[in-house]
């Protein structure tokens, strides 16, 4: 499958203790990322919606599997906690590990 980075790290959103929001960072290599633009319509007029695309391949996965809700960088974050910029919302994931080894993959949608 192809990829064009060198991986991305996947913020998981957690409850602490005290009820506060918490984020265990996992680092997922070689995936494929797109920063993605499209319009669509909301009250009759046509609004912008700026997305990505991150496709991991099952090769790529070593037992934690993106949800929504949680937090995603492209590369590799250093910190523990996630950044104040570059940070996307994972919307959706589609798992499309059947058929063929070369194609098992994730789809991940991000805002």
């Amino acid at each position: 499958m192809f990829t064009n980075q060198i991986g991305c790290t996947v913020y998981e959103k957690t409850i602490g203790e005290n009820r506060m929001e918490q984020y265990v960072k996992h680092f997922i290599s070689k995936i494929y990322w797109e920063d993605k633009k499209g319009q669509f319509t909301a009250d009759k007029a046509m609004k912008q919606s700026d997305y990505v695309l991150c496709i991991i391949p099952e090769t790529s996965l070593s037992g934690y599997i993106p949800k929504v809700n949680d937090l995603l960088v492209c590369g590799m974050c250093n910190s523990a906690e996630p950044p104040e910029t570059g940070t996307r919302t994972i919307m959706y994931v589609a798992d499309f590990r059947y058929g063929s080894s070369a194609v098992q993959h994730l789809e991940v949608t991000a805002v």
